[in-house]
């Protein structure tokens, strides 16, 4: 395995290199290990709040720059997944940061996309720290689903929008319109005979 700064030699793949059976991946402990399907790159994250990716072919740090948005500083396991191929033409990999999760390019490093969820969840306990923490990602085998674990206690599934998702949100986006409309018009009524009433009640009083 190569370093945190690439693999070194005078062809770029480690020949002429000094012979290292080992090496330091990260600059901190490693908290997280995972492989792409064909297990031709190994990734890496540490508590250096460092994620890297490794060409098992040379043993090589791919040197991809995942930016300075990675969070990582429990000790405890914290590992990316990988979205499966069949529905990624690139390899995309979520990542659990603190609040939130990542999506970045495997091969680039860009950040994709960032994936949120509110913060008025009640907690599970007040003794837990930062409970809002993701702790682990899994994919539904055979679906289009990702499922995200917090240390609140909650799971949350994770999926794309749907043609159907959208003809209903519009539905019931609506139907809240025209309870709106309805609502505003009965109180507009109301405000009308309230106004006839007081005016009856001056008429009367001279």
């Amino acid at each position: 395995m190569d370093d945190s700064i690439g693999i070194v030699g005078y062809d770029g793949k480690g020949l002429g290199s000094r012979r290292r059976e080992r090496g330091k991946a990260h600059n901190g402990a490693v908290n997280g290990t995972t492989w792409t399907e064909d297990g031709h790159f190994l990734v890496t994250i540490g508590t250096d709040k460092r994620m890297r990716i490794f060409d098992m072919n040379t043993g090589a740090n791919t040197m991809a720059n995942f930016g300075p948005a990675l969070e990582n500083s429990h000790n405890t396991t914290l590992t990316p997944l990988i979205m499966p191929s069949l529905y990624s033409h690139s390899r995309t990999i979520y990542y659990p940061n603190t609040s939130e999760i990542l999506c970045f390019g495997i091969q680039s490093g860009g950040l994709q996309k960032r994936l949120r969820v509110p913060q008025s969840i009640p907690r599970a306990s007040h003794t837990v720290r930062n409970p809002n923490r993701t702790t682990s990602l899994a994919w539904r085998a055979h679906h289009i689903e990702m499922y995200s674990s917090r240390a609140n206690g909650t799971i949350r599934c994770w999926r794309p929008r749907t043609v159907e998702d959208v003809e209903t949100e519009e539905a019931e986006f609506a139907e809240d319109g025209t309870a709106q409309a309805e609502t505003a018009e009965r109180k507009r009524k109301r405000d009308e005979l309230h106004q006839i009433v007081q005016d009856l009640t001056k008429r009367r009083e001279v």
